[in-house]
């Protein structure tokens, strides 16, 4: 009974606009203290946000994000699709795959879909365009490629799920 009337609490703090997290903390501090009392509340309010935060391996999150900056920064991406550009000119479909082999670069350094999508549309789009690409096959090129982010290790996602999972990180499987 006291799980649903917190399910309840949660959903009211809901409707009165309360985020989200705010809710289904409160919610939780309360049916711990109805629970086990104040002692609960403060033992695991004290203890489980650090337990959850401190991972040596969360550090790499704000690194990819700072990667990520400093690639938009210094325009090495552009950079990297010239090269690419050059290299595979000659295909057809050269540009496309250009914009592919750009993102898988991206990838590797930023490790996230969102910022190699960003960063490669407002780049490669255009240059597909100029170059006799219709809009709808750039915007997908760029759309798929983006994608690529999470696949590429050391990929944001990836970090995450191997905290989750306690899967190691590194790529050392070998015993």
């Amino acid at each position: 009974m006291l799980g649903i009337s917190m399910v309840v609490v949660m959903i009211i703090f809901l409707f009165l606009g309360m985020p989200v997290a705010f809710a289904l903390g409160c919610a939780g501090a309360i049916g711990l203290y109805l629970f086990g009392g104040s002692e609960a509340v403060f033992g695991i309010l004290g203890t489980a946000p650090y337990r959850s935060a401190a991972h040596y391996t969360l550090s790499t999150l704000p690194m990819f994000i700072l990667m990520a900056q400093f690639i938009s920064a210094s325009r090495i991406v552009d950079d990297i699709f010239v090269a690419a550009q050059r290299w595979l000119e000659r295909l057809p479909g050269g540009l496309a795959i250009t914009t592919i082999f750009a993102a898988a670069g991206m990838a590797a350094m930023s490790g996230s879909s969102t910022a190699s999508a960003a960063t490669l549309s407002t780049m490669a789009v255009p240059q597909m365009i100029r170059h006799g690409y219709r809009r709808s096959v750039a915007t997908g090129v760029v759309a798929v490629a983006g994608t690529l982010a999470i696949m590429i290790p050391p990929s944001i996602a990836f970090v995450l799920y191997g905290i989750i999972t306690e899967t190691s990180t590194t790529g050392a499987w070998v015993q």
